[in-house]
């Protein structure tokens, strides 16, 4: 198996709405970690919760400028209009790095690393003593209609 479809995770907006999660996507610290293609297992976004935890316990990115964990994306925030919640963030970067991943986690570092959207970046970027940056679309992070 390779890295899944994009995909948002179910179970952290169930917890959310369930009350079990004191998630707050405005707030909290909200992390992108970068995976590989070599990345296996079982991708079951009703149930998983997150990093740190199969499927996303194995395969992180690793090489010259990359912490595990990933880095912070800064400024999250939660909006809705005309019918659809946008979630954003910032473009996270990780600079003078030498990696190469194939999609990005990411998750709520504050509240149990929950899951919060994979995002499968189509194949595998590497950036060599250079800056790898994850730029998110113009419509954020995860758009719900």
């Amino acid at each position: 198996m390779a890295f899944p479809t994009s995909n948002w995770f179910r179970k952290v907006v169930q917890d959310a709405l369930q009350n079990t999660a004191a998630v707050d996507l405005n707030a909290d610290t909200i992390k992108c970690a970068l995976f590989t293609n070599s990345i296996t297992g079982t991708f079951a976004f009703d149930t998983d919760t997150g990093y740190g935890l199969a499927p996303w316990n194995a395969n992180e990115v690793t090489g010259t400028g990359y912490t595990a964990g990933g880095a912070v994306c800064t400024s999250p925030a939660v909006t809705v209009a005309g019918g659809t919640l946008k979630f954003d963030a910032s473009d996270p970067a990780w600079t003078t790095s030498t990696i190469t991943a194939r999609g990005g986690l990411i998750y709520d570092d504050t509240v149990s690393d929950y899951g919060i959207v994979a995002v499968n970046f189509g194949s595998d970027f590497s950036s060599v003593a250079g800056t790898f940056t994850v730029q998110w679309h113009a419509n954020g992070i995860l758009t719900i209609a």
